[in-house]
């Protein structure tokens, strides 16, 4: 169990040490960017993300078809 867990924890600090380097790289450009905008991006992100649930839902529907018919 013990090995488990310092596995997780190194997996959770190269997250983090990802995201510190992600931060670092973006406070580089220091552009500035309205509310607005992403405001915009994470309404496109939501329908995005409601699409392809529905789609996954459509593709998984249609193979379970096929295997009740053509098997």
């Amino acid at each position: 169990m013990p090995a488990r867990l310092s596995a997780t924890t190194s997996s959770q600090n190269r997250k983090n040490e990802e995201g510190v380097i992600i931060m670092a790289l973006a406070q580089q450009h220091d552009r500035p960017v309205s509310e607005e905008l992403v405001r915009e991006h994470a309404r496109g992100w939501e329908s995005f993300t409601h699409f392809m649930k529905y789609a996954v839902i459509g593709v998984v529907v249609v193979l379970v078809l096929m295997a009740i018919f053509l098997l």
